[in-house]
This record gives structure tokens, C-alpha cells and sequence, in this order.
């Protein structure tokens, strides 16, 4: 089990198509150790019955929306969340954390340094790793970045090597993140910081979060390529609808839409195309989804489904702040990485996007599951 969990971290940042077959073995792995114990504690949980109420909640979009939408793509919404429960079952000890927690760091680090080799050699416009678009890969790698800050902050490395992969990763993935050109991701690494910092030191922490949004402003300032990115936020881009931010905008104003006409069951999953353009005629730059998380819920499952995962995020981070407070390793990192999830939704649909989601459901079954397995610090 100790290379299944090895190549499941690993592969996070690498393979979509290798964490998927793994979270396959992992999820048979899980079902063989529930009959071999006979322990379905596992279901009881709140985050399995928030799971089954989401699932619940795309059941009633399949009954009530016209047109029916796919069934078979309705049913794989949440499967990638699969990671969270398996995980939960599977890191017993903290052992088996720290291996999981350093293959994720390491695989990051090798997607970071490709991405950076990529953009200097490759002469590609921004950085993309193994990924399929740069914002995916700069919502996938900030989330390790925060893991390797804060852990580090943390100062509780188990092992010399084990330090100096955090210390070297975390460079590497901040300059491949700024390469990416992805700026809600890039927005996300100091704005989670400066939340961390603030909950852990109060006024102290403002201080520190202060001179943290100077440094990150300097940055964007004096760094040609990110400068010209950004100062498209408060130029007349938005209004331009094919561009990217015009597009956000507009999709943005359309979900509001098509949720005020549909406010309790959505449209379904998949149908989102097709009710864009029932609202909108203008030339768009995406049409794939509300590049918003949580209007994307509210649009697909209506405000059920958008209640259910408010719930379930609510949840989620209870129980990562109860590892927080046992001083379970990894654990800050980990409410790090969940706050720069929750950051980076606003502006992109990373709960859909199984490349970015894996990665945030095995971070946190992992620490959870040292708490729920019995193994607390």
C-alpha cells in the first residue's frame, strides 16, 4: 500500500490518467479493508453523508430538469471526491502521511521545474506543466506552494532530507506559478498567506500580511510578463466579452441569470452550453462552465445543490481545523492548500476539474485520516 499511496501523491501533478487509475486501485484497496474488518464507520461520517446529500442533489437535477441531462456524465460530478474517503481509510499512521505528503511535495517540484524549463526553452507563452491549460496547472501548483510555506512555518520535518525537499520545492513551485501567468492562482498564494497569518499572530499576523501584499505588488510590478498581465484587470478588458476576464464577466452575469430562472433544481450537468447561449449572444472567449465554482453549482444543481456544498466545504473545514488543533502534521499546510482552493473557485470551476479536485480530497483524507483512525499527535 505504501507505493499505491507513493504513486497516488506523486502523480497528482504528472498524470491525470495515473491518479485516476490509482484512485481506482485505491478505492478497491478501501472496499477489501471494510470487509476484511467489518468497519463501515467510514459511512457514518458527516463528510460521507454530505457526499451522498450531493449526490442527492444531482439526483433531483436528473428528475426535474428538461432536458433530462447525461446521466452517465451526472454520475462521475463528484467521483474524483473519492480520494477524500479512500484516503481517510488508507493513511493509518503518520508514517504513511508523511510519505504521502512528501510524494505529493516531490511530484510538485518535478512538474514545477518541466514548467519552468518549458517556458525558458520550450518557448511557450506561460508555463503549463503536465497539465492540460496554465490555469489549471497554477491552481494545482499553488496549492502545494501554500503546503510547502506553511509546513515549513511549522518547522516539524521528520527527517534532514525530508526538510531540504520542502525547501527546495517551494521556490521552484512559486516560480513556476508567477510563469504560469494564472492570476487567480497567483493572487491566491499571498491572499491565503496573509489569512493564515492573520489567524495565527491577530494584529501581529496584519503586519505581517501587510508587508506580504507589498512584496507580492512589487512583484507584479517590476516583472514585465505578469505586469502586463495584470494590468488588464483594471484596463477596459472586461468589457471586451471573448477576452478572458470580458469572458468571466459575462458568464458570470449569465449564471445569475439562468439561476434566477432556475433556482431550486439548475439546469443539470452538461446543459450549461446550451443555456448560455439561450441568454447571451455575445462572442466568448469559454462556454465549458460559469468559471466560478460556486455558481457553477448553483447553475448545474440549483440552490440545493449550492446549500449541500456550502455544508460540505463548512464540514471539511471543521475537520481539518480539529487536526489544526491536535498539531497533526501537515495539517496548517493543508488548511493552506483548502483556503487557496476555496480562493481560486472564485474565478475558475476547480471543483469540476478532476486535475485540480484529486489533489485537494487526498490533502485532506490524509491528515483526517490520522485523526480518524485513532492516531492523533
Amino acid at each position: 500500500m505504501n507505493y499505491i499511496l507513493t504513486l497516488a501523491g506523486f502523480s497528482q501533478s504528472i498524470s491525470i490518467s495515473a491518479s485516476q487509475i490509482l484512485l481506482g486501485v485505491m478505492i478497491i484497496s478501501s472496499f477489501w479493508f471494510i470487509y476484511k474488518e467489518g468497519d463501515f464507520e467510514i459511512f457514518k461520517t458527516r463528510l460521507f453523508v454530505c457526499f451522498c446529500l450531493l449526490y442527492a442533489a444531482v439526483g433531483l437535477s436528473l428528475l426535474f430538469t428538461n432536458p433530462t441531462p447525461n446521466i452517465t456524465k451526472s454520475a462521475k460530478s463528484f467521483w474524483g471526491m473519492s480520494y477524500l474517503f479512500t484516503a481517510m481509510l488508507l493513511v493509518t499512521d503518520k508514517a504513511k502521511l508523511r510519505l504521502i505528503m512528501n510524494s505529493i511535495v516531490a511530484g510538485g517540484a518535478f512538474a514545477a521545474s518541466y514548467a519552468i524549463i518549458q517556458y525558458f526553452f520550450f518557448d511557450t507563452e506561460r508555463a503549463i506543466g503536465f497539465m492540460t491549460h496554465a490555469l489549471t496547472f497554477g491552481n494545482s501548483i499553488v496549492m502545494i506552494a501554500v503546503l510547502c510555506l506553511f509546513t515549513i512555518t511549522e518547522n516539524r520535518f521528520k527527517s534532514r532530507s525530508e526538510k531540504i525537499l520542502f525547501y527546495t520545492a517551494l521556490p521552484l513551485l512559486i516560480i513556476s506559478l508567477v510563469l504560469s501567468g494564472s492570476r487567480g492562482p497567483i493572487l491566491a498564494l499571498p491572499m491565503t498567506a496573509a489569512i493564515l497569518l492573520i489567524i495565527k499572530f491577530r494584529f501581529k499576523g496584519l503586519a505581517y500580511a501587510c508587508l506580504l501584499g507589498a512584496a507580492v505588488i512589487a512583484v507584479i510590478v517590476f516583472t514585465p510578463s505578469i505586469n502586463e498581465r495584470f494590468s488588464r484587470i483594471i484596463s477596459d478588458e472586461y468589457k471586451v466579452s471573448n477576452s478572458s476576464i470580458g469572458t468571466r464577466v459575462v458568464l458570470w452575469q449569465t449564471s445569475l441569470k439562468i439561476i434566477r430562472d432556475n433556482p431550486v433544481f439548475g439546469i443539470g450537468y452538461g446543459n450549461f452550453r446550451k443555456n448560455v447561449d439561450k441568454y447571451n449572444n455575445k462572442p466568448l472567449g469559454s462556454k465549458a462552465h460559469a468559471h466560478n465554482s460556486f455558481l457553477q453549482q448553483a447553475v448545474s444543481y440549483g440552490l440545493t445543490g449550492l446549500t449541500v456544498l456550502m455544508i460540505f466545504f463548512g464540514v471539511l473545514w471543521q475537520e481539518i481545523m480539529k487536526t489544526v488543533k491536535r498539531k497533526i502534521p501537515y495539517s496548517y499546510g493543508v488548511l493552506a492548500a483548502f483556503i487557496a482552493f476555496l480562493i481560486c473557485g472564485l474565478t475558475e470551476n476547480n471543483l469540476g476539474d478532476s486535475e485540480v479536485a484529486m489533489l485537494m480530497w487526498l490533502l485532506s483524507g490524509s491528515v483526517i485520516g490520522i485523526m480518524f483512525n485513532g492516531d492523533s499527535a
